[in-house]
């Protein structure tokens, strides 16, 4: 038995950090996919993993599910792994035979050209999320318990649980809800619960997603927040204030397709969330977003970076066709970095490729 499993990265439209304090959220499966195969075996369990160890890596299970590794110095690169296989161990959802497993996450990576030996950079599309939500599903299905997928709230709610302990216990899940339902949805959390709403984008309004140029850490700026947080809880509320304020007004204009209103409210973002580094010493906009900001406002487009900023990719919109090509041939003129980087509609898919 051979089986596949792939899940789509994502893009925050709207609502970073107030995410986190129950506002709601605008985000988009985005069509760069996390593969994790398996494969019945013989001759024990291994997984290979070209992102992360070169070689392929033979392991035994505990009984609690905790990979044993042979060769003990890879264990730290394979965390995540290990932290799904506990968690669906405990759950009684666990292959009870040996497999293989291949985990690819290489679309999640920008590949630069020349020679310098410089590794990948990581884009920012919630390349965890999306391998943990194919790694477990593809598990689970190996374990004969497809009908654990079928309802996707549900198994939303297991992922989350699996993630968040990866991440420490942050983060607000939206990226596992992009990688399970796919295409444009709104996300909240509800006292823990999480409620997704499909969404259809306003065709009208265009979008860019650029490349700053250097990955960000979300972690690192989540612990800062949280520190200052504690040091200014006041000012942490009324930031916070300021952005869900934002995250609804955005949420209400996509709901009812108002372009206008959306793209008010993405501006809007931009500069609240310019306004939070500088008060927490977050870079959120770091100076290539600045950069690529004042390239696109001078076009007459707005700009702001994608989730937790610092990084990774920003979002450029413009109400128009005939803005859009301003802005695109601006961001080419400044040699900045457009990815042609579209909706995925489908999100989760499992299947079974034994005679592939």
């Amino acid at each position: 038995m051979k089986l596949r499993a792939s899940a789509p990265g994502k893009l925050l439209l709207l609502g970073e950090y107030a995410v986190l304090e129950g506002a709601p959220a605008l985000v988009m499966a985005v069509d760069r996919r996390a593969v994790a195969e398996l494969t019945t075996s013989n001759d024990g369990c291994s997984i290979f993993a070209p992102e992360v160890h070169p070689e392929p890596v033979a392991f035994t299970l505990a009984d609690d599910g905790t990979p044993l590794w042979r060769d003990t110095e890879v264990a730290s690169r394979f965390v995540l792994v290990a932290q799904v296989m506990r968690v669906l161990t405990a759950r009684g959802l666990m292959p009870a035979t040996s497999f293989r497993l291949r985990l690819d996450s290489a679309a999640f990576f920008q590949h630069t050209t020349g020679d310098d030996g410089a590794a990948p950079a990581k884009l920012g599309l919630g390349s965890s999320a999306a391998m943990t939500t194919a790694l477990a599903s593809v598990l689970v299905a190996g374990a004969g318990h497809v009908a654990q997928l079928e309802d996707r709230s549900a198994w939303l709610s297991t992922l989350l649980q699996i993630h968040r302990v990866f991440q420490g216990g942050r983060g607000s899940g939206v990226d596992v809800a992009a990688a399970v339902f796919g295409g444009v949805i709104r996300y909240r959390l509800d006292q823990d619960t999480p409620r997704v709403t499909p969404l259809t984008w306003p065709t009208q309004l265009q979008r860019f997603w650029v490349w700053s140029g250097q990955s960000a850490s979300t972690s690192q700026f989540l612990t800062t927040l949280e520190a200052w947080h504690a040091r200014q809880p006041e000012a942490y509320a009324r930031h916070m204030a300021e952005l869900t304020a934002i995250a609804e007004a955005g949420a209400r204009a996509a709901t009812d397709g108002n372009a206008v209103d959306l793209r008010h409210a993405l501006a809007a973002a931009g500069a609240a969330l310019h306004k939070l580094g500088e008060a927490s010493k977050i870079p959120i906009f770091s100076a290539a977003h600045r950069r690529i900001g004042d390239v696109v406002e001078i076009a007459g487009g707005s700009y702001k970076p994608c989730g937790a900023g610092g990084g990774d990719l920003g979002l450029a919109v413009a109400g128009d066709a005939a803005t859009a090509a301003s802005v695109r041939a601006a961001l080419a003129a400044a040699a900045h970095v457009v990815l042609g980087l579209g909706v995925d509609g489908t999100g989760l898919v499992i299947e079974d490729v034994s005679r592939g």
